[in-house]
């Protein structure tokens, strides 16, 4: 005779259980077995937590000032690239639409 469907809950739901309440394998398993998920993954990331970075602190008036004009130049060089992407592309749509009028003449498109 085969088990209750409830004994088989039981099961899945008890804190021993391999498997998680809501049916998916356990992430230190998974982990284990080498398959990458993001529960996996996540698993790992708290299992093996990143070291900080360490906090640097500049006592140096000048090179305190040039590191901050690189970091706004390089924003600068960032907006200023963004806005030739954005002239090109509104330059190229520009161009599409006069072809399209010098094909079509200087009638409507549709009548």
């Amino acid at each position: 005779m085969s088990a209750k469907p409830k004994d088989a809950f039981e099961r899945m739901a008890s804190n021993e259980a391999h498997v998680r309440r809501e049916g998916l394998p356990d992430p230190s398993l998974v982990a284990g077995s080498g398959i990458k998920t993001k529960e996996a993954l996540d698993w790992m990331a708290l299992e093996r937590p990143d070291r900080p970075e360490l906090v640097r602190e500049i006592d140096d008036e000048c090179l305190r000032r040039e590191v901050q004009d690189a970091t706004i130049e390089e924003k600068r060089t960032q907006v200023r690239n963004m806005r030739m992407r954005f002239r090109q592309t509104a330059r190229k749509g520009r161009e599409d639409f006069e072809t399209a009028r010098s094909f079509r003449g200087h009638e409507h498109e549709r009548e």
